[in-house]
């Protein structure tokens, strides 16, 4: 996946994700563009207000405009990990973790 995308991508951050482990939520604000990479295992991804999921592999990823929420999640018996950059000149968001209700 090409960082390129973004200009500049100023607020990188690596997740990983254990199977089992809570769904992760991460947002893109209005204006903003975010990419998100799987560097390894599979990624269940999916974003409010779509009603389809996404399951990525290891090298592939996606482009967002914000505004957008995600909530991803490992996917299969092996962890998750993940590349989150967010274009620079907004404000850079946590990812949060959802707890099991």
């Amino acid at each position: 996946m090409n960082l390129l995308h973004l200009s500049p991508p100023t607020h990188i951050l690596q997740l990983t994700l254990a199977p089992g482990q809570p769904v992760m939520l991460l947002h893109c604000r209005a204006g903003q563009r975010a990419l998100l990479e799987v560097l390894s295992g599979r990624l269940w991804l999916t974003q409010q207000g779509r009603s389809e999921d996404l399951f990525l592999q290891a090298g592939q990823g996606l482009t967002l405009q914000g505004p957008a929420v995600l909530y991803a999640g490992a996917d299969g018996s092996t962890p998750l990990r993940l590349r989150w950059v967010q274009e620079a000149g907004a404000l850079p968001t946590q990812p949060a973790r959802l707890s099991a209700a």
